[in-house]
């Protein structure tokens, strides 16, 4: 049972990642610009009518997954050389839950930039350790770091699965720098 709480506690401040170009920035908030995963209701409605995917993304982190899965399918003809849009699609089945169709729409998005790539790797990690593979989750974690070092969400989730297998030092050496940068991240701080 022990276990089960830790898991659950390490999914739940685990962050997906993709990289946000808009301002809808808090100063608590070490990833704001890696991830809505953290954001409420209200800067979620801040993002730019104008950007159908960042639009359709914050759409699915307000939970109307089936309804934007629907509208973004109906632009694929637009968006299918886009690795950005099979990128926020594997993210919306990952917050719907459902972790192979995530996986499967991710394959698509490596065709990407090393960022996109990075973004990849991150979010399959998270679905490998909802699948408590931890080896293979530090490996994709270890591969998003490398192909996008100043991304901070892969070093975050990977200090956490050292965490979680008493490797402080190694942890330490991933959060103390973000930690520096950020000091009052409410997640940086339980870490």
């Amino acid at each position: 049972m022990k276990i089960i709480n830790i898991i659950t506690l390490f999914l739940l401040v685990s962050c997906g990642s993709h990289k946000i170009n808009n301002n809808l920035r808090s100063e608590n908030d070490a990833f704001a610009d890696e991830s809505f995963m953290r954001f409420g209701n209200t800067r979620l409605s801040k993002v730019s009518e104008k950007d159908f995917l960042a639009k359709s993304l914050s759409k699915c982190y307000k939970g109307n997954f089936k309804s934007t899965l629907n509208d973004m399918q109906k632009e694929i003809k637009s968006y299918k050389n886009n690795s950005k849009y099979w990128l926020y699609i594997g993210i919306c089945y990952q917050l719907y839950g459902s972790q192979l169709k995530a996986n499967y729409f991710y394959d698509y998005a490596l065709s990407g930039s090393n960022l996109i790539k990075a973004s990849v790797y991150n979010n399959k990690a998270l679905v490998a350790l909802k699948s408590n593979n931890f080896e293979g989750a530090q490996i994709l974690l270890e591969k998003a770091i490398k192909l996008s070092p100043k991304s901070n969400i892969p070093k975050y989730n990977l200090a956490q699965v050292y965490i979680k297998f008493n490797h402080l030092e190694k942890a330490k050496d991933l959060i103390n720098p973000l930690v520096n940068k950020n000091s009052n991240d409410i997640d940086l701080i339980f870490s």
